[in-house]
């Protein structure tokens, strides 16, 4: 990985992410690209994608350029190469902006929702980057790193997106990691027909040289997000790696339900490929 993509829109908050990826970029020997998104004031942004208020475009630019200089002044003292550039948008079309740059990286980073300065562009953008970049799309939440993976929990079904996530995992852990192939149902008595569905997988991710482990995991009541949480948790792991699940309706994007509530309430680092 050499690399790494990050999008921020709120140069106030984005201190803590920089330096974890700037500390990931050190090990990997990665550059870093930042993306500083700037849109004009809202009324309120619980009213997005309405409430904008509009403001002359020199003005605008201006205050690109201001957040542009914040971020650059929060990085740290390092020898990782970091390019800041900037992307002024309007908050109902920034997902859109963000496409149309047709980013090129091996990650992307993002960190969750509370960082943001407008918790409904960073949900649209990261739906539009996770559908369109075909790159895998971390996101990290606050108090959390990007550490060496040296074990991971991949959120198994069959699926191309799932496999996809399959590869990208393969890529990014470390020799010999440990990884953990974790199928969510809600019968007990299907535990083991999914298990013997995952053995070859078991068997492609043995051949890479990792320690591999299958589990089946029940459901009860609470959401699936939440057992894969949970498990990865409990298991210490690094990372909790998923294929991520959407569709399109009329230029809006609806993630499927495990896919929304990791982006909207994740734990720990989460890893989608799609």
């Amino acid at each position: 990985m050499k690399d790494i993509l990050i999008v921020v829109d709120n140069a106030d908050k984005a201190k803590a992410l920089l330096h974890k990826a700037t500390a990931a970029a050190e090990r990997m020997n990665a550059h870093i690209e930042v993306l500083v998104m700037t849109i004009p004031p809202m009324i309120a942004t619980d009213l997005a994608p309405f409430g904008s208020l509009w403001v002359p475009p020199w003005d605008l630019e201006r205050d690109n350029r201001e957040d542009i200089e914040r971020v650059r002044k929060l990085l740290p003292e390092s020898d990782v190469e970091i390019e800041v550039r900037g992307l002024l948008s309007d908050v109902a079309t920034a997902a859109a902006d963000v496409r149309r740059q047709h980013p090129v990286a091996d990650l992307i980073l993002l960190s969750d929702e509370r960082s943001w300065a407008v918790p409904w562009m960073y949900r649209h953008i990261l739906e539009s980057l996770l559908l369109s970049a075909g790159t895998p799309l971390f996101v990290l939440p606050n108090g959390h790193d990007l550490p060496p993976i040296n074990h991971a929990v991949i959120g198994w079904k069959p699926s191309p997106q799932a496999m996809r996530a399959v590869h990208d995992l393969v890529q990014l852990a470390e020799p010999g990691a440990r990884i953990d192939i974790a199928m969510v149902g809600i019968a007990p008595e299907h535990g083991d027909s999914h298990l013997a569905a995952a053995a070859g997988l078991e068997r492609h991710l043995t051949r890479h040289g990792f320690t591999v482990h299958s589990q089946y995991l029940r459901c009860h009541a609470d959401p699936e997000a939440q057992v894969l949480q949970n498990y990865t948790l409990e298991q210490g792991a690094d990372l909790l790696a998923v294929g991520g699940y959407a569709h399109s309706r009329i230029r809006e994007v609806f993630l499927g339900g495990v896919t929304r509530e990791l982006t909207e309430e994740p734990r720990l680092p989460v890893m989608f490929s799609h």
